[in-house]
């Protein structure tokens, strides 16, 4: 896991965890789930673990899908990551029974390459290949903003760039799919990764901090040191107000509920 913040004489704003700012909340979904003590015994336990990814001379990560294991509708995830990855790590197939943007296509060599739909060799924000038995490739389009899976069949974009025909497979998804549809442009040409602070995105941080401090033995004030920093601590931890006590116990609660099953509430 990724170390604690540990300098309570300086402003978390410099701590570990605020890389957070950077995912979309569906790695940050990962980033709660990873930490469940179930998951990581079910990960340890698998007769065949997904294996490291084959690094590509485009910078692209390729990973094999191992065959589905019976626990992967349990974590709604196939296949299982190895929790030790951080998200930016993590090839993230979230299962369809979720809220997670998937976008089924069906994927043709481009007769001209420059005008392709999507290839390896256009600066994007697709990091993650992932591979499964039965051909289907799972291309992984992430940015701060948002992750969109494409669940692609055809010609493989491992060979050369692709025009992609998307399908439709339930009028129900008709909304869903064309607001993910009008996004994907942008997402592929758009910057990777920006710092993103806003409260939603720091009441998930300080559940971070809070429930690996408390995993570390750390009581509330020792975990209210790690998410305001000595200052603001010794200012208002002995308040009447009691607000930043709320505070921490709530971030503690929360981050509770996320790790035990409410990271799915994340998965968009």
């Amino acid at each position: 896991m990724d170390q604690l913040h540990t300098d309570p004489d300086s402003p978390p704003s410099g701590g570990s965890h605020d890389h957070l700012y950077t995912f979309n909340t569906s790695e940050l979904g990962w980033e709660f789930l990873r930490r469940n003590h179930d998951y990581q015994n079910d990960f340890a336990t698998l007769a065949t673990p997904i294996l490291a990814p084959e690094p590509l001379s485009s910078g692209h990560r390729l990973w094999l899908a191992p065959d589905e294991p019976s626990t992967a509708p349990r974590w709604h995830l196939w296949p299982l990551v190895d929790p030790r990855l951080s998200a930016l790590d993590a090839p993230l197939c979230w299962l369809p029974d979720t809220s997670a943007a998937i976008l089924p296509a069906t994927a043709v060599q481009a007769p001209v390459a420059a005008q392709a739909d999507l290839g390896l060799a256009k600066p994007s924000c697709l990091q993650h290949i992932v591979v499964r038995h039965d051909g289907t490739q799972c291309l992984l389009v992430q940015s701060t903003d948002l992750s969109i899976a494409l669940h692609v069949r055809g010609d493989r974009i491992l060979d050369a760039p692709v025009d992609l025909t998307f399908q439709l497979h339930r009028l129900f998804f008709a909304a869903k799919a064309g607001l993910w549809l009008s996004k994907l442009p942008g997402l592929l040409a758009a910057p990777q990764r920006r710092v993103w602070k806003t409260p939603r995105r720091k009441q998930l941080r300080d559940a971070l901090i809070a429930f690996d401090g408390h995993l570390a033995g750390a009581d509330y004030r020792d975990l209210a040191l790690l998410i305001y920093g000595r200052a603001q601590v010794e200012t208002e931890w002995s308040s009447a107000n009691r607000i930043m006590k709320d505070n921490v116990i709530r971030s503690l609660r929360r981050g509770r509920t996320l790790v035990q099953g409410g990271y799915l509430r994340l998965i968009v």
